[in-house]
């Protein structure tokens, strides 16, 4: 919110993501782990929810028109979730309400390191993959031929401006994904100006990948359509406890299925966008003897003695004295009916976060509150 600079919310969930705006561009049976969690009654009640989140982004971005030049919008779910053309016009259409002037950021990545980072993504989600999935794949196909997405959105936003981003190590400044992007807007950029938030999204280790796929087949993301609450913090729980340096490693057969399937559309973007390099991508893998079966996993003895006393730390978890005070006097204040302020509410989500130090949504009211109250704010 500086800069001129505006992130919509009324399209934002809780972790951050603006996850409705695809799904206000989606054909109307679509349906997706996202829709599931809205556990909507019928298609009635989903339509008329949708209608309204676009007239609360409607109206948001409107008021707001004044003061910002620049709206972001952002969200991984735009490409592999609107796969259709009629769907990415449908979202141009809504964007077309509020402004005629857009620009595409498109971060491309080697399509073996996004196959990769995506298995581990469905692991965490609970499913239960058994390898690397191949690359003819419809969704790999979607997510991975680079040349197809900027096409087909080029094809339905014929007037906007494309930036093509390398996410790898060599391209991304600061290898930093959000300092990358804030410096292709605001002029200047300086990272000492601001608070960066931390990296939530990161892959499983190999033993994490197998130890937790083997947890979804017992317990599954969703009984009769509604969460399992069985799954609390079970990914935080094993990302926490299997750091041990493990890798999934592609092997040399799968590595040169990838490269040669995607070979032409790579070929297309590096042609197109950086003529002066040699290739699009220049990743360098390791590869393991064989492919790797996620369904061969024996748990070490070391690992279940950490796992073992993990859990003991947990049943026995207490709050500290300190903690207590400050629930003590927010208790007191709210029964004397004196004003709480922001400072109260951030002394209270802060000891929120150490009982549930993952919580996404605890973190992003943390920062939210930090700036507010300019506690982020480095001591001199």
């Amino acid at each position: 919110m500086q800069n001129g600079i505006y992130v919509p919310q009324s399209t934002m969930t809780w972790s951050g993501n603006q996850r409705w705006l695809p799904i206000m561009a989606n054909r109307d049976d679509y349906t997706d782990d996202f829709v599931k969690l809205q556990n909507f009654k019928n298609q009635e009640e989903k339509r008329k929810k949708i209608i309204q989140k676009k007239a609360e982004f409607l109206l948001e971005c409107q008021n707001l028109s004044a003061k910002y030049h620049t709206l972001i919008l952002s969200s991984e779910h735009l490409q592999s979730r609107l796969t259709r053309k009629d769907e990415i016009q449908k979202l141009k259409a809504l964007l077309d309400k509020i402004s005629h002037t857009v620009c595409i950021v498109v971060y491309i990545r080697d399509p073996l390191s996004t196959a990769i980072s995506h298995l581990s993504t469905m692991i965490k989600n609970g499913q239960t993959p058994q390898a690397l999935p191949a690359p003819n794949e419809k969704y790999y196909e979607t997510i991975c031929n680079h040349a197809q997405t900027i096409k087909k959105w080029g094809d339905c936003f014929p007037e906007a401006k494309f930036i093509i981003r390398r996410f790898d190590k060599k391209s991304i400044i600061n290898n930093n994904v959000i300092v990358d992007f804030c410096t292709q807007f605001i002029p200047n950029f300086k990272i000492k100006n601001y608070k960066l938030p931390v990296a939530v999204n990161t892959s499983l280790t190999l033993t994490g990948m197998k130890l937790l796929r083997k947890l979804n087949l017992k317990y599954p993301p969703y009984i009769e359509n509604l969460p399992n609450p069985m799954r609390r913090d079970m990914t935080s729980f094993v990302m926490k406890n299997t750091s041990d340096g493990s890798k999934f490693l592609p092997s040399k057969e799968e590595y040169e299925a990838y490269h040669d399937h995607f070979a032409v559309s790579c070929e297309n973007v590096r042609e197109h966008y950086f003529p002066s390099e040699k290739s699009l991508f220049t990743q360098q893998y390791q590869f393991s003897n064989e492919k790797i079966d996620l369904r061969e996993y024996d748990i070490d003895s070391s690992l279940s003695e950490r796992l073992i006393y993990y859990l003991w730390e947990e049943r026995t978890h207490r709050i500290a004295d300190g903690d207590i005070y400050k629930i003590r006097d927010l208790a007191i204040k709210i029964s004397e009916q004196k004003p709480l302020n922001l400072n109260d509410s951030l002394d209270l989500m802060r000891v929120a976060q150490k009982l549930n130090p993952q919580g996404n949504y605890i973190k992003k009211k943390i920062y939210e509150w930090e700036h507010l109250t300019g506690s982020n704010e480095p001591k001199s």
